[in-house]
C-alpha cells in the first residue's frame, strides 16, 4: 500500500549535547535572527501535517515553537537513535520523517522524493544521498520499526548508519541539491552561511 503524506510525522532531532559546539544547544543557535530548528520547521511545514521535536534540554523554548516535544526515553544522551526511538513511541502516524535540527536548508521536496522512492521500490525505508555520501539522519521509515530500534539501543549499539546497513532501503539521490544537507557542526559553520 503506497505511503501518503498524511501518514507521516516529521521528527526533528534536537536532543544532542552539542559537544562540537562547546555544549551549546544546536537547535537554538541563531541563524538570520531565528533558531536553526525554526529553519527546519519552516522547510517542513509545507511538506507534512505533523511535526514533533526530540529535545533533552531547553524544553520550554522548544515547546514555544508550537509542536510537541519528546525527550529521550534512554538516559545519558544515547545519540540520535535514542531520539528516533523515543519519537516513534510518541507519534500516531504510520511513518516518520527523520531530520536533524542542524540542516537549515532542507529540500522543498524532501518528503515527496523520499516517499516516491519508498513507494516505487516497495522498500520500507528511504534515505537521502547528497551525491557524495549517505545522509543517514535524513530518512523516512515506518513507525512499526520502533521495537527493533529499541532492541538495537538496549544491545549497546547506537549508530544510525550501522542500523541502516542491516536493512534494505531505497537510496534517494539529491545530488542536484547537495547544499541542502549542509549541517552546522561548529559556530564557524554558521558564520560561513
Amino acid at each position: 500500500m503506497p505511503i501518503e503524506k498524511e501518514e507521516i510525522t516529521a521528527v526533528i532531532l534536537a536532543g544532542g549535547r552539542g559537544e562540537r559546539m562547546g555544549g551549546l544547544d544546536k537547535g537554538l543557535l541563531q541563524l538570520d535572527d531565528k533558531p536553526l530548528v525554526q529553519h527546519v520547521i519552516d522547510s517542513l511545514e509545507p511538506q507534512v501535517r505533523n511535526i514533533l521535536i526530540n529535545a533533552n534540554r531547553h524544553l520550554e523554548q522548544y515547546g514555544r515553537l508550537g509542536y510537541p516535544v519528546v525527550q529521550d526515553s534512554f538516559t545519558g544522551f544515547a545519540g540520535p537513535m535514542a531520539g528516533i526511538a523515543s519519537a516513534l513511541h510518541a507519534i500516531a502516524t504510520s511513518y516518520a520523517l527523520i531530520v536533524p535540527c542542524d540542516t537549515p536548508s532542507l529540500p522543498a521536496d524532501l518528503v515527496q522524493r523520499l516517499m516516491d522512492a519508498a513507494n516505487a521500490s516497495n522498500k520500507q525505508i528511504a534515505v537521502a544521498h547528497n551525491g557524495e555520501e549517505l545522509q543517514a539522519a535524513h530518512m523516512l521509515l515506518p513507525v512499526s520499526m520502533k521495537t527493533g530500534i529499541d532492541s538495537w539501543l538496549v544491545s549497546g549499539r547506537s549508530s544510525i548508519r550501522d542500523w541502516l546497513m542491516k536493512h534494505d532501503f531505497a537510496l534517494v539521490d539529491f545530488s542536484d541539491q547537495p547544499q541542502a544537507f549542509y549541517d552546522i557542526d561548529s559556530p564557524a559553520d554558521i558564520d560561513a552561511l
